[in-house]
């Protein structure tokens, strides 16, 4: 409901901190049970503790949009597999 209300007010986002290991696992966590059994889940959180500054509820929000989605294009089943890292972008690509 609150990104209803922040959507049509345009709401500035609420940008914090995050540990992405935990939030990945606590959002795959609630996904589990919202998509057949035939999905399976592998996460790959690396070694190195990986933290953003991002909206909780936006990132949870893409992060649920991409697993219904993937789900939906595996009737059969499959893997949905999360990696975490890091990537170097050159400055013209910034």
């Amino acid at each position: 409901m609150r990104q209803i209300r922040d959507f049509a007010r345009q709401s500035p986002t609420r940008s914090e901190a995050l540990a992405l290991g935990p939030f990945v696992e606590e959002v795959v966590s609630l996904l589990r049970r919202t998509l057949p059994e035939p999905v399976r889940w592998e996460i790959d959180a690396g070694e190195k503790e990986h933290t953003v500054a991002s909206d909780p509820a936006q990132l949870q929000q893409l992060l649920a949009n991409l697993a219904v989605n993937a789900g939906a294009a595996m009737p059969d089943g499959g893997t949905i597999r999360i990696a975490l890292g890091e990537i170097e972008l050159a400055d013209d690509e910034e």
